[in-house]
């Protein structure tokens, strides 16, 4: 099913790191995310950001650190939101 890509836009963004391991089963919302921060859009809207993406083979949670300047945001339980609570 496709799903419809938010307006992702990573203005006040400083860095975003993604971490994951594929071969989980509840790495839908990360990959998700992983694509909509990769957009041509969203890289247009910051091109100073810094998108980093650490894929392993080792059962881990999936993790995303986001960096707003000064304020840096964890967020370990990926899998228990839904896309929505990544976006809003």
């Amino acid at each position: 099913m496709a799903v419809p890509k938010a307006a992702v836009v990573l203005r006040h963004v400083k860095s975003v790191m993604i971490r994951f391991c594929p071969f989980q089963t509840n790495v839908e919302t990360t990959r998700i995310f992983l694509e909509h921060v990769n957009s041509k859009k969203a890289r247009a809207s910051n091109i100073s950001c810094v998108v980093t993406t650490d894929v392993r083979h080792d059962g881990s949670e999936p993790v995303v650190d986001i960096m707003f300047g000064i304020l840096e945001m964890k967020l370990n339980a990926v899998q228990s939101l839904c896309q929505k609570g990544l976006f809003y």
